[in-house]
């Protein structure tokens, strides 16, 4: 897979979950549902998606950059 397509998806990841997460907020704020089981599973889930989409940002830049830095 190119690199670029993969940063570009994990880029779109990284914005849908801030997305969901500040909805899920703004609903957990006007309504009565913090103390819900699934509330707090969405929370987890989203937050496991942003850092993993984060994670493999971070790796695919290294190592564009050291492919960049080969090439050279």
């Amino acid at each position: 897979m190119d690199l670029k397509k993969l940063k570009t998806i994990c880029f779109y990841i990284c914005i849908a979950c801030i997305v969901l997460g500040t909805v899920l907020g703004l609903a957990m704020i006007w309504m009565d549902i913090s103390a819900n089981e699934y509330v707090q599973k969405a929370w987890l889930s989203i937050g496991l998606l942003f850092i993993s989409s984060l994670v493999t940002m971070v790796v695919t830049q290294t190592a564009e950059g050291k492919k960049k830095a080969g090439e050279d």
